[in-house]
Formats: C-alpha cells, sequence, structure tokens
C-alpha cells in the first residue's frame, strides 16, 4: 500500500499516499468536511476507480519533510469511500519537481531536487491504521 509521507492541513497532521499514478494532489472530502474547510468551486477526476465531479477546499497542504506546500485550492476525492486510509495523496503537481527512485526491496525513496540537494528518506509508514474522520 505505497510508500507514504507525514502532511498536515490545517493543523491537523496525517498520513498521505505517495501517488505517481495521479496528476493533482487531492484531500480526503471527509476530512476536509471534518475540518469544516470552506469549499471553492469543483473539479472533474477520472481514475481508476471510477470519475466524477468532487469539491475542491480552501486550504493548503504541507509536506513537512519535503518543505514543501500546496497550494489551493485542494481537489478533494473520496478516499475513504474508496477504503483507504489516507488524508490525503501527493501528485505529479508535487512529484515532478524531483527526481524519484524508489527501491521496491529496502522501501526507500531517494527525491533529489528542489530545496535540499539531496533528500533520502524512508517512506513507507510501518504500520498504517485505519483513520477515522
Amino acid at each position: 500500500m505505497g510508500p507514504y509521507i507525514r502532511i498536515a492541513i490545517a493543523g491537523t497532521e496525517g498520513w498521505a499516499l505517495l501517488d505517481t499514478g495521479a496528476y493533482a494532489s487531492a484531500i480526503n472530502i471527509t476530512l476536509a468536511l471534518n475540518l469544516q474547510l470552506s469549499t471553492q468551486g469543483t473539479h472533474e477526476t477520472t481514475g481508476a476507480t471510477g470519475s466524477g465531479e468532487f469539491p475542491q477546499f480552501e486550504a493548503v497542504l504541507e509536506i513537512p519533510l519535503l518543505e514543501i506546500a500546496v497550494a489551493p485550492p485542494l481537489r478533494g476525492l473520496p478516499l475513504g469511500e474508496l477504503g483507504h486510509p489516507w488524508a490525503a495523496i501527493i501528485g505529479r503537481n508535487v512529484l515532478c519537481q524531483f527526481e524519484m527512485l524508489i527501491n521496491g526491496r529496502t522501501g526507500l525513496i531517494r527525491l533529489d531536487g528542489h530545496r535540499r540537494p539531496l533528500s533520502v528518506l524512508t517512506l513507507t509508514a510501518p504500520s498504517v491504521r485505519q483513520a477515522v474522520y
């Protein structure tokens, strides 16, 4: 279930999946509603699990370890309804700022670029519990 990284949205921390198949980063809609984030229009998304029109939220998704933030509007997706435990997904709109090397045997992810000349990070969470939002 993928490489994960810690994120923060409106002061709430959680896990996000690094999703190389996602164009844009997104927040779990249930989490956004529980945080009472303001909506800012909608977006249409098509992915492996289907398609639909979903809300966008006025929030910043912070990735402290990478010293980067995703500016609003932040796309919402029904991650919980699809059975995913993540607070968010980090898509190519962030990942394209790095050269990314994934070692599947060790779980080590190497990200070169952006603000640090070299970041070597182990991003696979030892255990991800089902989050309740």
